[in-house]
């Protein structure tokens, strides 16, 4: 899985690439950085990936995918493509059953205040392999080190102390890799 950071100036700053195995790597492509884990648990796709042959209910790993209760609430087709809409909390989100339980659809809030994201395209096969790269010469550095040169690039002054404390374990973390 791929997802992307946009920089206030609309150009995206930072891939987060979440490999099958569990292992990531954090691209910042206008820094020229880098900061990858190597996971030690259970693949996080096996632990959080939902499984179409359960109606999108419990994961791979056949466990449930979040600790809030869900309903699984109908299902529908649209386009061709058929989905199974789950209710938690006060959202409802609905999942591609022949694309790997990808979310096509979402809408949480309460009352008038509700925001929503809707699919508006899905292109069956292998995602584009230059999602996935990462230039050799990118620096490998630590996840502090990187997220203060990420704020540095978009001149946002130096990270708020919580995050700060939250990023040093996570670097004290990658340093016993």
């Amino acid at each position: 899985m791929v997802s992307t950071l946009p920089h206030p100036n609309g150009i995206e700053t930072t891939r987060n690439i979440e490999f099958a195995n569990g292992d990531r790597a954090t691209v910042g492509d206008l820094i020229g950085k880098r900061t990858t884990w190597k996971s030690k648990s259970t693949p996080i796709v096996a632990r959080w990936h939902r499984d179409p042959a359960q109606q999108c209910m419990k994961t791979l790993a056949g466990t449930a995918p979040t600790t809030a209760k869900e309903w699984n609430i109908g299902n529908g087709s649209v386009n061709g493509i058929r989905f199974v809409t789950i209710e938690r909390g006060s959202g409802t989100y609905s999942y591609a059953l022949d694309f790997g339980c990808a979310q096509v659809a979402s809408k949480t809030g309460f009352g008038a205040n509700t925001s929503g994201h809707e699919l508006i395209g899905l292109i069956p096969g292998e995602p584009d392999a230059t999602l996935f790269h990462v230039p050799p010469e990118f620096e490998e550095t630590d996840p502090l080190a990187f997220a203060q040169a990420m704020r540095a690039s978009m001149r946002l002054g130096p990270l708020p102390e919580a995050c700060e404390r939250k990023t040093r374990d996570y670097a004290d973390i990658y340093r016993k890799q």
